[in-house]
């Protein structure tokens, strides 16, 4: 099988990370500081509070960074009111490829 066929069968599954850890959105900001440095993680998804845990979005050391430049501080706020990155919802059972074409459209 040629290389480039082999790419289109790797799932997203054989790389993603099986049990993310978690926060819920209305944690505050300074709550995930705190998990994500006792875990030694460089992020948490951030999941709505409506019964099932949704997925809402990422909450990134790149988010602390950006906001810490523009507020200059930490301020003591739930983490839905923190200006997150968007990113693209895909399933387990998407290939790697697919994955990496949502990204190149956004």
């Amino acid at each position: 099988m040629a290389p480039e066929t082999q790419v289109h069968k790797l799932k997203v599954a054989d790389y993603m990370t099986k049990n993310p850890i978690t926060i819920a959105s209305s944690a505050l900001l300074s709550e995930a500081i705190v998990v994500m440095t006792s875990k030694r993680i460089g992020n948490l998804v951030i999941v709505t509070e409506n019964g099932n845990n949704t997925v809402d979005s990422i909450f990134t050391e790149r988010d602390i960074l950006r906001y810490l430049s523009l507020e200059k501080e930490i301020p003591n706020k739930s983490i839905i009111f923190v200006p997150l990155e968007l990113f693209s919802k895909i399933t387990p059972t998407d290939t790697v490829y697919t994955a990496a074409k949502i990204n190149d459209l956004q």
